[in-house]
């Protein structure tokens, strides 16, 4: 990735450095062919010294501004790919949960939530990023769900029903599916929670 990053300005460097050397090289030889007397020859050369200076600085303009134009354009590509993961994401009827996952296999803070897993929820996007997966699991729900984190400690895919809490407190039976996944050099876990109506698990 960083050698990408580095591999423009690199191009444009050396095409520079190319043409800077091919511009010393030939107009010397041009100069010192067609040009005989000193004192002219050292005019024509500080004359020689400013147009370089003048085509190099439109040059290098051409040049940032291609470069900028590229950067422009990627951003824009990502800012729409972004667009249509959010779409996507958010229109997603299953609850999708992306949180931290702390040492000794205890679930942390939302990293990320859907509108779905808000609404039903029925906690605002923004408060619920700043609670934890504890938050919203009832109190009779923690040790079980802590078990099976460490039972699957090896295992990328888990797989369990639960219950999640509202809000107001209502229950919610629910079959997750979720991935242990690193985010940002940490472990997290991205869960996906679908409503039972039915649940294997005996209520409280």
């Amino acid at each position: 990735m960083r050698n990408n990053s580095l591999r423009a300005p690199a191009r444009y460097a050396i095409f520079y450095a190319l043409f800077a050397a091919l511009w010393i090289f030939l107009s010397d030889a041009v100069l010192g062919a067609m040009v005989s007397d000193p004192i002219n020859l050292s005019r024509l050369q500080t004359f020689k010294g400013w147009l370089f200076i003048a085509i190099t600085t439109i040059l290098l303009f051409y040049l940032l501004h291609r470069f900028q134009r590229a950067l422009l354009l990627t951003r824009d590509e990502l800012l729409q790919v972004e667009s249509k993961f959010y779409t996507l994401f958010n229109n997603l009827t299953d609850l999708v949960l992306l949180y931290e996952l702390l040492p000794y296999q205890t679930p942390g803070r939302f990293i990320e939530v859907n509108q779905a897993a808000c609404e039903r929820l029925g906690i605002p996007r923004q408060k619920l990023l700043g609670m934890s997966r504890v938050d919203i699991t009832p109190k009779d729900q923690f040790d079980s769900l802590v078990r099976i984190l460490h039972e699957n400690e090896h295992h990328e895919i888990l797989k369990y029903e639960t219950y999640l809490m509202t809000r107001t407190g209502e229950r919610l039976s629910v079959e997750v599916r979720g991935r242990r996944i690193t985010w940002e050099g940490k472990p997290a876990i991205l869960a996906v929670a679908r409503e039972v109506i039915q649940p294997n698990i005996a209520p409280p």
